[in-house]
This record gives C-alpha cells, structure tokens and sequence, in this order.
C-alpha cells in the first residue's frame, strides 16, 4: 500500500499525485491511501479512479479527509480524453474555456450581458462544443449567474460537458452554490481541451 499526503495541496496536486504512483514502473496494483483537507479532492480522486476503472472510500478524519483508492491491476491504463467525452450528434471536436464572468474589457454590465447573450448562441448553434470547461472568475456562470445557469442547463442536457474548477469554487466559496455541470481539475479540464479547436472567452 502507498500511502500518501496531501494536506494543504489544491486541485489538482492530488490527482497528480495519485498518478503518479499508478504510472510508476514499480506500481503493484496496491492500494493507494491519501489524505486530503477538502472535500473537491475526493470528488476528483473519484473521477480519475472511475477513468482507470477503479473505486475509492473515504472517511472523514480531523481536517479532511482519507481517501483509499483501489485499482488492483497493476497494468491499469487510463480511459483516452476521447472515451471519457460525451457525444453531441453533429459536432466536431470543439471546446471553449471561458475564465471571467464578463465577456470582454470595458464596461462589466455589457460584458456581463455580452457573455449571456454568447451562451444562448451557443445554444441555438448546430455544431455545439463536446465540453464547456470554467476557471477562475469564470466558475460564478455556472453558480451565481441564473439566466447562465439555466443557459448551461440547456447545453447540459443537449450533451455538452460543462466542467468546473474545484479549486476556483473553493477560492471564491461557491462551492455549494455549484448547480450545473461537474466539479474538475486542471488536469482534467487539459485533457478535455488537448487536440480541440478551443474558443477561449
């Protein structure tokens, strides 16, 4: 077993972590027991479980968190970004990452209605992203911002992926007020991105 802290380590150092110790040459399929202080950590140490076909159970201990992750095959391969995408019928391989809740420099209460009436052409386009993925000041679209949110909803349903940065949700405390799309990381929302025609807002 492999037993590993990550205390005081944000999104996505423990992922990276746990990684690392499944991509060693040594790696024996044992268990890997990590200790992490929020609660977005296990949210995405489960994700990339779930990507090598793996489980993890966690309980709560004084400041956080202990997280068994288990794979038990020491030749476990990652699910491709590709398998792990959702298909939107009529696409191609596209994404946007969108980083501020205002579209644009200038006046913030244009840009914020700029960036509302972007999503709702996104909407109404015929060739919608795979993944909408949010960082920074972006994530408060997909929290605070209700005709957004019911905008994303939209985009949600149709199948397009809408990931959100668990350390920025914890950086501006919205956490709990995430009601659309799916807590990320940075490493994920890479992958999402990598080998795509990515529209950056």
């Amino acid at each position: 077993m492999t037993d590993l802290d990550a205390f005081g380590k944000a999104c996505p150092l423990p992922v990276i972590m746990v990684k690392k110790v499944l991509e060693a040459p040594d790696f024996d399929g044992d268990d890997i027991v990590i200790r992490v202080d929020n609660e977005v950590a296990v949210l995405n140490l489960e994700k990339l479980a779930a990507s090598y076909g793996g489980t993890i159970e966690s309980k709560d201990i004084e400041g956080g968190y202990e997280v068994r992750f288990s794979i038990g095959d020491a030749n476990c391969r990652p699910m491709t970004a590709a398998a792990l995408d959702t298909d939107v019928a009529g696409k191609t391989a596209n994404a946007m990452l969108i980083t501020r809740e205002v579209l644009g420099g200038g006046d913030d209460e244009l840009g914020a209605n700029l960036m509302q009436m972007f999503l709702f052409a996104v909407t109404q386009s015929d060739d919608l992203p795979e993944t909408v993925a949010f960082m920074n000041g972006g994530v408060k679209l997909a929290t605070i911002h209700d005709e957004c949110i019911e905008t994303l909803r939209e985009l949600a349903a149709a199948g397009v992926r809408i990931l959100v940065c668990g350390a920025c949700l914890n950086f501006y405390g919205l956490t709990e007020r995430l009601t659309v799309g799916e807590v990320s990381n940075a490493y994920e929302i890479l992958a999402s991105l990598r080998n795509r025609s990515v529209i950056t807002l």
